[in-house]
């Protein structure tokens, strides 16, 4: 049973499937709730919540996640009925349903009709996980999961996140190709900074939501540096794509009304240089404020990343001659 029960529900978060049945949405909702929904909160969140749901036990914190929930799949369900909503396969093959009443839409009417789907079940998704993250006394289950330790793995944690950090406005679903480049930015560019000890320290108390101020400070140096990083190296990968052909680059279709054209390679270079500049940036700061305050950070002043004498202090030497001007 799906978190949708009936063709109301469905029209109370998205009001303009007016000639839809739930007949021809059922499967479309079942499909959007196990490709969109269940990997993000998880199994046993998805289970929780569908428990109660058909026990109609639900208080007002799982009300409140049962609509964002509802709201997200009916409008995954939608972005995945637009494609085949317009076709009709039958023997004879595929064919376009017409009507003498109504014209069919543009594709530029489509393409818009898409994307204001994919953002508006993107933000449902992202408020979700920020709710159940914020009840998460409440949502014990969630709490206890693999999605909750997935989620809270990096330290960049969510698209609302990253773009509180840097000047581009990533989706949710960007926001999850990119979750590579982000793990990498710690890998690569967090850890070897700070060293295992200190970074072992940040990731249990910002899992567990009990940071200390001190490490708060490191945060806001950290947490913009991996923004910055990944996305200057998510910018090559977004574009390409693998299938049974191989490897492809996106491009624009000519019998699109609406094209995004693709960024040349002179404003793309500069693009990915700036946000890894930026990024690179943060890092140099963040080492620059562990040294300048060392005895707060032990862990770090203890560790192989800490060098005693970064800077060669050069003194007048009487007996060779060489003196310091």
């Amino acid at each position: 049973m799906a978190l949708l029960k009936n063709i109301d529900e469905l029209r109370s978060h998205i009001p303009f499937t007016l000639g839809m049945t739930m007949k021809n949405l059922d499967s479309f909702i079942e499909t959007a709730e196990l490709q969109f929904l269940v990997p993000e909160i998880g199994v046993e969140a998805y289970n929780d919540l569908q428990a109660k749901y058909d026990a109609n036990n639900l208080n007002e914190d799982y009300l409140k996640l049962l609509k964002l929930c509802q709201r997200a799949v009916a409008y995954y369900a939608t972005l995945l009925f637009i494609p085949v909503g317009q076709l009709q396969l039958s023997d004879a093959g595929i064919r376009i349903q017409v009507d003498e009443h109504f014209k069919q839409a543009f594709d530029w009417q489509v393409d818009n009709l898409e994307e204001s789907c994919r953002n508006a079940a993107d933000s449902c998704i992202e408020s979700a996980l920020s709710f159940l993250e914020l009840k998460k006394n409440v949502f014990t289950i969630w709490a206890a999961s693999t999605a909750y330790t997935q989620y809270k793995e990096w330290f960049v944690n969510s698209a609302e996140l990253m773009n509180s950090l840097v000047s581009v406005q990533v989706p949710r679903r960007i926001f999850r190709r990119v979750l590579p480049e982000v793990r990498k930015a710690h890998e690569n560019y967090v850890l070897p900074t700070i060293c295992k000890e200190i970074y072992t320290e940040l990731k249990t108390q910002w899992s567990t939501n009990t940071l200390t101020s001190a490490n708060k400070e490191l945060m806001r140096f950290i947490q913009p540096a991996i923004a910055h990083i990944a996305i200057a190296k998510s910018v090559s990968a977004l574009t390409v794509r693998l299938s049974d052909m191989g490897v492809s680059v996106t491009s624009n279709s000519i019998f699109k009304q609406k094209i995004n054209q693709p960024a040349d390679e002179s404003s793309r270079s500069h693009f990915i240089r700036e946000k890894m500049d930026d990024g690179q940036n943060y890092i140099k700061q963040l080492l620059e404020y562990l040294y300048a305050n060392a005895d707060t950070y032990p862990l770090f002043k203890n560790s192989l990343c800490y060098v005693e004498s970064r800077v060669t202090t050069l003194n007048n030497d009487t007996t060779s001659g060489f003196y310091v001007v």
